[in-house]
C-alpha cells in the first residue's frame, strides 16, 4: 500500500519520502522538531501545489520542511481515470548532500594532488632519460666534427629505440665511411 511506500523508499535509498492526498501528508517519514512524524501536515509550498497537483508535472528542486532544507522531486499521483489525488515526495537534505560532497572532496582531491605528483616524477625522469640519449649522440658528433674525426668512435646504444635507431644508423654509417677512407 502507499502507507508503506514512504518507508520502503527511505530503507532502499536513504532519502526522506511522501506521500500526499491532495495537498495533506499522508504518510511520511520526515519528523518533526519534537521527533514526532508530521503526518497529517499540509504543503505551504504554492509554486509546487500549483505545478503538481494543477499542472499534473513534477516538480524538482529545493524546498524547506520543517526548517531544513531539502532538494526535492514531487510528482503526481493519478487515478484510474487520470485525476490528480494526490503527489509523492523524495528527497534529500541539502545539509546532508554537502557533507558527502565536502568528504569526498577531502579524498578526492589530495589524491588527485598525488597522482599527478607521482605523474610529474615519472614525466621528469623519463624526459631526463631521452635527453640523455639524446646527449650522448650530440657529444659524439660534436667530437667528430671539432676533433680529429675519428671514425672509430661509436654511440654507445642504451636502448632499442627511435633514439637507439639513430644510434645503430649513425654507427653504420662511421663503420660504412671509416671503411671507405680505409681503402
Amino acid at each position: 500500500s502507499l502507507s508503506e511506500f514512504p518507508f520502503l523508499i527511505q530503507d532502499s535509498y536513504n532519502v526522506e519520502s511522501t506521500v500526499f492526498s491532495g495537498d495533506v501528508r499522508s504518510e511520511t517519514t520526515i519528523l518533526g522538531q519534537d521527533g514526532q512524524s508530521i503526518k497529517g501536515t499540509s504543503l505551504d509550498n504554492q509554486g509546487i501545489l500549483n505545478t503538481v497537483l494543477n499542472l499534473g508535472q513534477v516538480y524538482k528542486g529545493e524546498n524547506r520542511i520543517q526548517g531544513e532544507d531539502y532538494y526535492s522531486i514531487y510528482f503526481p499521483i493519478t487515478c484510474k481515470n487520470g485525476v490528480i489525488t494526490g503527489m509523492m515526495f523524495i528527497a534529500k537534505s541539502i545539509e546532508k548532500i554537502n557533507a558527502v560532497r565536502n568528504n569526498t572532496l577531502k579524498v578526492v582531491v589530495p589524491l588527485v594532488v598525488v597522482i599527478a605528483a607521482i605523474f610529474l616524477i615519472f614525466c621528469w625522469f623519463f624526459m631526463k632519460g631521452i635527453v640523455k640519449r639524446i646527449g650522448n649522440v650530440v657529444v659524439v658528433l660534436k667530437d667528430m666534427a671539432t676533433g680529429e674525426a675519428d671514425l672509430t668512435k661509436r654511440v654507445t646504444l642504451l636502448h632499442v629505440d627511435e633514439i637507439g635507431a639513430l644510434a645503430i644508423n649513425f654507427n653504420d654509417f662511421c663503420s660504412k665511411l671509416q671503411h671507405i677512407v680505409t681503402e
